[in-house]
Protein backbone atom coordinates (compact mmCIF):
# COMPACT_ATOMS: atom_id res chain seq x y z
CA UNK A 1 0.00 0.00 0.00
CA UNK A 2 0.88 3.57 -0.05
CA UNK A 3 0.77 6.10 2.50
CA UNK A 4 0.78 10.27 1.39
CA UNK A 5 2.26 12.21 3.86
CA UNK A 6 1.39 15.95 4.22
CA UNK A 7 4.11 18.81 4.92
CA UNK A 8 6.28 18.26 3.34
CA UNK A 9 4.46 15.85 0.59
CA UNK A 10 5.53 12.90 0.51
CA UNK A 11 4.38 9.20 -0.95
CA UNK A 12 5.92 5.98 0.71
CA UNK A 13 5.27 2.55 -0.83
CA UNK A 14 4.95 0.26 1.76
CA UNK A 15 5.16 -3.63 1.80
CA UNK A 16 4.06 -6.01 4.92
CA UNK A 17 5.66 -8.92 5.11
CA UNK A 18 2.89 -11.73 7.21
CA UNK A 19 5.08 -14.51 8.53
CA UNK A 20 3.33 -17.50 9.09
CA UNK A 21 3.21 -19.38 12.33
CA UNK A 22 3.26 -23.04 12.95
CA UNK A 23 -0.67 -23.28 13.60
CA UNK A 24 -1.97 -25.73 11.50
CA UNK A 25 -0.75 -29.79 11.90
CA UNK A 26 -0.66 -32.31 8.98
CA UNK A 27 -3.33 -33.98 8.26
CA UNK A 28 -5.08 -36.85 6.10
CA UNK A 29 -7.83 -36.67 3.82
CA UNK A 30 -9.09 -39.90 5.70
CA UNK A 31 -9.21 -41.25 8.96
CA UNK A 32 -7.64 -44.99 7.64
CA UNK A 33 -6.41 -45.87 4.81
CA UNK A 34 -7.00 -49.81 3.17
CA UNK A 35 -4.24 -51.62 1.70
CA UNK A 36 -4.86 -54.92 0.51
CA UNK A 37 -1.21 -57.08 -0.16
CA UNK A 38 -1.03 -61.00 -1.03
CA UNK A 39 0.73 -63.37 0.99
CA UNK A 40 2.24 -64.07 -2.05
CA UNK A 41 3.81 -60.44 -2.20
CA UNK A 42 7.49 -60.76 -1.80
CA UNK A 43 9.73 -58.55 0.33
CA UNK A 44 10.80 -55.08 -0.89
CA UNK A 45 7.55 -54.58 -2.72
CA UNK A 46 6.75 -50.81 -2.35
CA UNK A 47 3.00 -49.39 -1.72
CA UNK A 48 2.61 -45.45 -2.00
CA UNK A 49 0.89 -43.61 0.75
CA UNK A 50 -1.34 -40.81 0.88
CA UNK A 51 0.72 -37.53 1.67
CA UNK A 52 -0.17 -35.48 4.47
CA UNK A 53 -1.61 -31.77 4.21
CA UNK A 54 -0.21 -28.96 6.00
CA UNK A 55 -2.17 -25.49 5.58
CA UNK A 56 1.24 -23.56 7.09
CA UNK A 57 3.87 -22.42 4.04
CA UNK A 58 7.83 -22.54 4.39
CA UNK A 59 9.29 -24.57 6.61
CA UNK A 60 6.25 -24.66 8.93
CA UNK A 61 4.55 -26.90 5.93
CA UNK A 62 7.37 -28.87 5.42
CA UNK A 63 6.56 -32.82 6.23
CA UNK A 64 8.46 -36.10 7.11
CA UNK A 65 7.26 -39.35 8.01
CA UNK A 66 7.07 -41.74 10.91
CA UNK A 67 5.77 -45.67 10.83
CA UNK A 68 4.59 -47.22 14.27
CA UNK A 69 7.65 -50.33 14.38
CA UNK A 70 6.14 -53.38 12.94
CA UNK A 71 8.81 -56.11 11.77
CA UNK A 72 6.79 -56.95 8.79
CA UNK A 73 6.87 -53.42 7.20
CA UNK A 74 9.07 -50.11 7.11
CA UNK A 75 8.97 -46.97 5.73
CA UNK A 76 10.63 -44.97 2.65
CA UNK A 77 10.05 -41.28 1.48
CA UNK A 78 9.96 -40.83 -2.38
CA UNK A 79 11.21 -37.71 -3.36
CA UNK A 80 8.51 -35.67 -5.54
CA UNK A 81 8.88 -32.82 -7.94
CA UNK A 82 8.80 -29.70 -6.07
CA UNK A 83 10.73 -31.64 -2.87
CA UNK A 84 7.77 -32.94 -1.36
CA UNK A 85 8.23 -36.43 0.14
CA UNK A 86 5.60 -39.46 -0.90
CA UNK A 87 5.82 -42.04 1.65
CA UNK A 88 6.08 -45.48 0.40
CA UNK A 89 5.40 -48.60 2.73
CA UNK A 90 7.94 -51.52 2.05
CA UNK A 91 6.82 -54.89 2.88
CA UNK A 92 10.00 -56.22 4.68
CA UNK A 93 9.20 -60.09 4.84
CA UNK A 94 6.26 -62.39 3.22
CA UNK A 95 2.98 -62.05 4.89
CA UNK A 96 0.74 -65.46 6.43
CA UNK A 97 -2.80 -65.24 6.15
CA UNK A 98 -3.31 -67.56 8.11
CA UNK A 99 -1.21 -66.68 10.89
CA UNK A 100 -2.25 -62.97 10.69
CA UNK A 101 -5.21 -61.67 8.68
CA UNK A 102 -4.70 -57.77 8.93
CA UNK A 103 -2.25 -55.82 10.03
CA UNK A 104 -2.95 -52.32 11.89
CA UNK A 105 -0.41 -49.72 11.12
CA UNK A 106 -0.20 -45.94 12.45
CA UNK A 107 1.48 -43.69 10.13
CA UNK A 108 2.81 -40.33 11.46
CA UNK A 109 3.04 -36.84 9.87
CA UNK A 110 5.38 -34.43 11.23
CA UNK A 111 6.49 -30.54 10.15
CA UNK A 112 8.92 -28.89 10.68
CA UNK A 113 7.84 -25.96 12.61
CA UNK A 114 8.75 -24.69 16.32
CA UNK A 115 7.48 -26.60 18.22
CA UNK A 116 6.62 -29.33 15.30
CA UNK A 117 3.17 -30.04 15.39
CA UNK A 118 2.07 -33.95 14.10
CA UNK A 119 -0.73 -35.65 12.25
CA UNK A 120 -1.77 -40.14 11.85
CA UNK A 121 -3.52 -41.95 9.97
CA UNK A 122 -4.13 -45.47 10.75
CA UNK A 123 -3.10 -48.31 8.14
CA UNK A 124 -5.37 -51.11 7.61
CA UNK A 125 -3.45 -54.23 5.51
CA UNK A 126 -5.96 -57.23 4.64
CA UNK A 127 -4.14 -59.77 3.61
CA UNK A 128 -5.33 -61.63 0.56
CA UNK A 129 -5.30 -65.31 0.82
CA UNK A 130 -2.84 -67.53 -1.24
CA UNK A 131 -3.89 -71.77 -1.93
CA UNK A 132 -0.55 -72.43 0.00
CA UNK A 133 -2.28 -75.11 2.69
CA UNK A 134 -3.26 -78.84 1.52
CA UNK A 135 -6.11 -80.04 2.81
CA UNK A 136 -5.80 -82.17 6.43
CA UNK A 137 -7.73 -85.25 7.23
CA UNK A 138 -8.72 -85.43 10.90
CA UNK A 139 -7.05 -88.11 11.24
CA UNK A 140 -4.39 -90.14 9.84
CA UNK A 141 -6.24 -93.44 9.18
CA UNK A 142 -10.08 -94.04 9.34
CA UNK A 143 -11.30 -97.76 10.20
CA UNK A 144 -14.61 -99.09 9.83
CA UNK A 145 -16.63 -102.18 10.03
CA UNK A 146 -19.29 -103.03 7.92
CA UNK A 147 -21.88 -106.05 8.11
CA UNK A 148 -22.03 -107.75 4.75
CA UNK A 149 -25.76 -107.40 4.72
CA UNK A 150 -25.61 -103.29 5.08
CA UNK A 151 -27.92 -101.95 2.33
CA UNK A 152 -26.17 -100.25 -0.33
CA UNK A 153 -25.75 -96.32 0.09
CA UNK A 154 -25.98 -96.86 4.19
CA UNK A 155 -23.16 -94.69 5.97
CA UNK A 156 -20.38 -96.54 6.46
CA UNK A 157 -17.44 -94.20 7.72
CA UNK A 158 -17.63 -90.37 7.85
CA UNK A 159 -14.30 -88.21 6.92
CA UNK A 160 -13.27 -84.71 7.65
CA UNK A 161 -10.93 -82.60 6.09
CA UNK A 162 -10.74 -78.69 6.36
CA UNK A 163 -8.31 -76.47 4.66
CA UNK A 164 -6.48 -73.45 6.05
CA UNK A 165 -6.75 -71.26 3.42
CA UNK A 166 -9.92 -68.72 3.13
CA UNK A 167 -12.75 -69.26 0.49
CA UNK A 168 -12.98 -70.73 -2.58
CA UNK A 169 -9.11 -71.72 -1.55
CA UNK A 170 -10.16 -73.75 1.39
CA UNK A 171 -13.60 -75.60 -0.27
CA UNK A 172 -12.47 -79.03 0.23
CA UNK A 173 -14.17 -82.28 -1.86
CA UNK A 174 -13.37 -85.65 -1.85
CA UNK A 175 -13.32 -88.25 -4.20
CA UNK A 176 -11.69 -92.04 -4.14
Amino acid sequence: FEVLLHNPLNIFHVEVAIEDVNDNSPVFSKPALDLEIGEWTLPGARFPLEMARDADVGRNCLVTYQLASNPSFSLTLKEKPGGKKQPELVLERPLDREKQSSVELVLTAVDSGEPARSGTVLVLVNVTDLNDNPPMFSKSVYEARVAENLPAGSLALRVVATDADLGSNGRVSYSF
